[in-house]
């Protein structure tokens, strides 16, 4: 499989959620306990979005995206890249 790298936009905020929700949720990865919604993720892309922090996806040839990266402020004094891995349905 190759892969491409993009910035994400709110049509890929769904695939997004579903990686989230499988790889970071409940892990050390994060600190969310429980799944996040569709809309939770959205208004996480729009904070990033507004404050300049990139949101990238990793895309088969036919644009699904197979995983996520973003940077992100946190305890505003540190800045942080997060990378989560691929769709569950792109493991092998």
């Amino acid at each position: 499989m190759s892969l491409s790298l993009r910035h994400a936009n709110e049509k890929d905020i769904p695939a997004i959620n579903a990686i989230y929700n499988e790889s970071g949720v409940g892990t050390t990865a994060s600190y969310d306990l429980e799944p996040l919604t569709v809309e939770d993720q959205t208004r996480w892309w729009e904070g990033l979005q507004a404050q300049g922090y990139p949101v990238m996806v990793a895309v088969d040839e036919h644009d699904a995206v197979a995983g996520f990266a973003y940077l992100s402020d946190f305890k505003l004094v540190l800045l942080t890249h997060t990378l989560y891995s691929t769709h569950p349905q792109e493991m092998s």
